[in-house]
């Protein structure tokens, strides 16, 4: 497998799974305590009285650790300093190399961060980079009584950037002075291949049709037919595939499709198809933005950049910095961790697999269209083929 995406399966991962046995041995034998290394479980990283845990609708809980979080926080222990430093020298690259990118750093043309002064927090959701995770913890603690878990539930704590700013002045009205801004990155190649996994979902599917997906296999697949095929039928067979999904028509196992439509054969969007949409639209959606533009890092200036290749210990360390030690359970999500996301697949033979499907115009222009993400984060560019 490619050098590039090694970031895929991170020895941490691996290890983690490898130490689960011994160690589940020894919580079960000798018990293990859980809390933050020098931090007791209650405390906030700031002290001062108005940084405290406010009493509001916070799903803590002050039951012991399961036995998994407790593995994880073994290994935390283990590698805490070695994290901190990963972390910090991060940090360091992307401020070192702002002024490569950067032409106008007060210059707001989105904004797409939320607040949470309760907590002192600021956060930046970069989609398929764990961002439903946080925004479900968020919901749940902010909008109580919320049956939903879109992101417009948080739409009044967005920041609301003020008319001018003078250099180096606070840029938002509503931010709290002692925020720690944060937000979760990933891999732009993982990021893709997630959103095109997420959308064979048949909900997803039926939700994103009309944003995206129609168009996407339409303008991909249509000129790849064959004179003398039946377009417009295809087409047809298409939209009643969708109604059926929506429950409005037959059910989708009733419905009839041409053995050579190419539209439905998948019926979701693959690889090439989300990567030529893209390039032809040339519009920034939150699904597949760069990072480094989705939370303007040339105006914003982030405490915290976090990888979700690196979890769950870097999480395990940003929850402590952030003061929700105690809340980490509500942050474990294995499927994440897990260098098998696919219980017949592993990591590696999805994006191997994923990438057979991309020429190599589709790739080079995924190396320019994330080049400033590449650049700050230090992640591997996609290799051309040798075709």
């Amino acid at each position: 497998m490619m050098k590039a995406f090694c970031h895929l399966l991170k020895k941490s991962q691996v290890k983690l799974l490898v130490v689960m046995v011994f160690t589940m041995a020894s919580i079960v034998l000798f018990g293990f305590h859980s809390t933050a290394p020098g931090h007791p479980s209650s405390m906030r990283v700031v002290t001062s009285s108005q940084h405290l845990m406010p009493s509001i609708n916070v799903r803590s809980s002050m039951a012991p650790p399961s036995p998994y979080v407790q593995i994880i926080d073994n290994m935390y222990r283990e590698n805490r300093q070695k994290i901190e430093e990963g972390i910090t020298r991060r940090m360091q690259h992307i401020n070192e190399n702002l002024y490569r990118i950067c032409k106008d750093p007060t210059r707001l043309k989105s904004n797409n961060l939320y607040q949470f002064n309760e907590f002192n927090l600021t956060w930046c959701p970069v989609f398929k980079a764990s961002s439903s995770l946080w925004k479900r913890y968020f919901i749940t603690n902010f909008v109580p009584g919320s049956s939903s878990y879109n992101l417009k539930e948080l739409e009044g704590r967005r920041l609301r950037p003020l008319k001018s700013s003078s250099k180096g002045g606070p840029l938002y009205r509503n931010e709290g002075d002692s925020n720690i801004r944060f937000t979760v990155i990933r891999h732009p190649l993982s990021r893709l291949i997630s959103l095109v996994q997420n959308s064979a979902k048949e909900r997803e599917m039926v939700a994103l049709k009309r944003n995206w997906i129609e168009d996407a296999i339409f303008n991909n697949r249509i000129p790849r037919l064959s004179k003398g095929e039946d377009v417009e039928k295809y087409k047809r067979e298409f939209q009643r595939y969708y109604l059926s999904l929506e429950g409005r028509k037959r059910d989708v196992g009733n419905v009839e499709i041409s053995e050579n439509n190419v539209l439905l054969k998948p019926p979701y969007p693959r690889l090439d198809d989300l990567v030529s949409h893209i390039m032809k639209r040339n519009a920034e959606d939150g699904h597949w933005a760069p990072a480094w533009s989705w939370c303007q890092v040339c105006s914003n200036s982030f405490h915290y950049v976090i990888k979700l290749e690196e979890q769950p210990l870097e999480f395990w360390y940003l929850l402590e910095k952030l003061g929700l030690w105690h809340e980490r359970g509500n942050f474990v999500d294995k499927v994440n961790f897990s260098p098998k996301p696919d219980k017949n697949m592993s990591s590696s033979q999805i994006v191997e697999d994923s990438l057979k499907l991309l020429n190599n115009d589709q790739r080079s222009w995924i190396n320019r269209y994330f080049h400033n993400d590449f650049l700050l984060f230090q992640y591997d560019k996609i290799r051309m083929t040798e075709d």
